[in-house]
């Protein structure tokens, strides 16, 4: 049950951060202005990669956890939350890391817009 706990707490932790960072983080973008953008970005990247480490470490381990030792009878729900995990990991840097590219990269706050 710990491991259950662990990971859904993991779990809204890092729903947490996107929500706030699709919502509030990324629109702010646009105000940066050009010189300071790269220098910002990159400390951006820095900050929120600190962020989520932890979270994703945590959400990692009782992932393994709970499908070595499933809650009585619940086998099948910790694939199922190890099926969303993966996919959630997947995602994200599939979509992130080339937006972050891309974001890295803009010389204009309208390049800088997310999503694209």
């Amino acid at each position: 049950m710990v491991w259950l706990v662990v990971h859904l707490v993991a779990t809204a932790m890092l729903a947490g951060v996107a929500w706030a960072s699709l919502g509030v983080i990324y629109p702010a973008f646009a105000l940066v202005g050009a010189a300071e953008w790269p220098s910002y970005h990159a400390a951006h990247v820095r900050a929120i990669t600190r962020v989520i480490v932890l979270p994703w470490v945590a959400q990692g381990v009782s992932t393994a956890a709970l499908l070595l030792d499933p809650p009585r009878g619940e086998f099948a729900a910790a694939v199922a939350l190890a099926a969303l995990a993966l996919a959630a990991v997947v995602l994200t840097f599939a979509g992130a890391v080339p937006a972050h590219n891309r974001l890295g990269a803009a010389t204009t706050p309208d390049g800088r817009f997310w999503p694209r």
